[in-house]
């Protein structure tokens, strides 16, 4: 699968530097690769915005005298929502769509706790400038909010993104971020679709997905594998419900322990 947000060959150097995305992985524009954040349907935070900003603040940069102000966050499948602290701003209120294929990352290449999100198409493009604390919180950032435009991109049910992860996180017994081709089939099972050995590993190659080291998948190959594999077209979120309360179940005796429950509550949020 080609990374997300990959820069023409040849293009001019702008002040700000793109991000790449494939499944799984953020790609740094220093080259590093850093684990996606997959953040459930919807999250929230604090930070820093310009309040006028466009396409040439991508290329130019930022000027010395640039004005900052503290804003409420809010991304969803929808968009990013940016909601001013100080009532004063209020005028400065912004909302950007995020509909799939039209968003790009941006880190400033000067102070990497700067980043952008452009979205939109090349024609009509909006762009929110935000900081961070720290290089390492605008990273954070980079990698959650990319995972949310990788969520979109897969075009997964918003209301229903809670019980995926859950179900991946029931597997994951160990907290590795991970689970097994043996445990993918379990999770198969559970959700109404069994699926052969040789079925998902034909499935995981078709995907172009990665295993680990330890022949694991990650949540976003799950989840992506989930959307071309493993889910049934009719399925629910009442149905899913019914299904991890029988893989919480796993004597069959009509219950699940009090332990269970907690941690698939903890799990959905």
């Amino acid at each position: 699968m080609a990374a997300q947000g990959a820069g023409a060959a040849g293009a001019p150097a702008t002040a700000f530097a793109r991000v790449m995305w494939d499944t799984g992985v953020v790609i740094m524009p220093d080259g590093r690769q850093c684990e996606m954040l997959i953040q459930s349907n919807l999250f929230h935070g604090k930070l820093r915005q310009l309040p006028l900003t466009n396409m040439q603040t991508l290329q130019f940069g930022l000027r010395a005298s640039e004005r900052w102000h503290l804003c409420n966050l809010t991304i969803s499948g929808g968009g990013i929502s940016c909601q001013p602290v100080n009532f004063s701003y209020k005028s400065q209120k912004k909302f950007l769509p995020t509909a799939p294929g039209f968003c790009s990352l941006w880190v400033y290449q000067k102070d990497p706790s700067v980043f952008a999100l452009c979205a939109g198409p090349p024609n009509d493009a909006r762009v929110l400038v935000m900081t961070a604390d720290s290089a390492e919180d605008a990273e954070q950032w980079v990698r959650a909010i990319a995972g949310r435009l990788y969520l979109n991109e897969l075009r997964l049910d918003d209301d229903m993104i809670p019980e995926f992860i859950s179900i991946f996180y029931l597997f994951d017994t160990d907290g590795s971020g991970g689970i097994s081709l043996d445990e993918l089939q379990a999770a198969s099972r559970g959700l109404g679709n069994p699926k052969s050995a040789e079925d998902l590993v034909a499935t995981i190659t078709n995907l172009q997905i990665e295993l680990d080291s330890s022949g694991a998948i990650s949540l976003p190959q799950f989840l992506k594998v989930l959307k071309d594999g493993l889910l049934l077209p009719s399925a629910s979120s009442e149905m899913l419900l019914l299904q991890a309360f029988k893989l919480l179940d796993a004597d069959n005796t009509g219950s699940i322990s009090l332990e269970a429950l907690k941690g698939y509550l903890t799990q959905k949020g």
